[in-house]
């Protein structure tokens, strides 16, 4: 019998990375957050929302609803303790007053190794929320590998930060700003259109 998580794993090891490349490629990822560059994602991302106490895994532009992702999802990937790492979660799709712009939808620093729970929370989890009739909207997770500590202040956003303003962001311009100190190294994507548990969101969050 084939093992097919060690299956998996030999496939990120090897054209695994550059396939990932290839679709997140397709999907416009590259071009709408880091205009004419992009990365290979050398380090895998287990990405898992909890659905009815079964795990809706996060890969590379299937379909999650935004029911399914209202709480924020357990994330894990490997590495070495003595690492730091930036995990961003951006909707290119969404903003609502400028097409160049994203809403970041979760923003955690300076994570020791692999420990998201130990990282520095700049914005707090923010579901999906795509209009009725907007159609399908791609929510992005982007994990850097960081040189040293940064000090990440201007980004912190207190509370649950609903005001939609606030989240408005570019990862074009964050990279270019930091990229003496932080390397992409990772992605996963999922896509969310309108359901119905938006309305209740729309009217008690937002």
């Amino acid at each position: 019998l084939i093992n097919l998580d060690e299956a998996k794993q030999e496939w990120l090891k090897t054209s695994g990375q550059h396939q990932i490349k290839e679709v997140a490629d397709h999907y416009g990822v590259y071009q709408h957050l880091f205009g004419d560059a992009y990365f290979i994602p050398r380090v895998p991302l287990t990405i898992l929302y909890d659905v009815s106490d079964e795990c809706l895994p996060v890969y590379y532009g299937n379909i999650v609803k935004p029911s399914q992702a209202s709480n924020k999802p357990k994330v894990s990937f490997k590495s070495d303790d003595n690492t730091l790492w930036t995990l961003i979660l951006t909707n290119p799709d969404g903003h609502f007053t400028n097409q160049e712009s994203e809403y970041v939808h979760w923003f955690i620093g300076n994570i020791p190794g692999n420990n998201i729970e130990k990282g520095e929370t700049l914005v707090e989890y923010l579901q999906p929320f795509p209009p009725k009739g907007t159609g399908y909207h791609r929510h992005i997770f982007i994990l850097y590998k960081q040189e040293k500590k940064i000090d990440f202040s201007i980004y912190k956003k207190e509370g649950n930060c609903t005001t939609l303003s606030e989240r408005t962001f570019k990862t074009y311009d964050f990279y270019k700003q930091l990229q003496d100190v932080l390397t992409p190294a990772g992605l996963a994507f999922f896509q969310s259109d309108w359901d119905k548990s938006l309305t209740n969101f729309y009217h008690k969050t937002l």
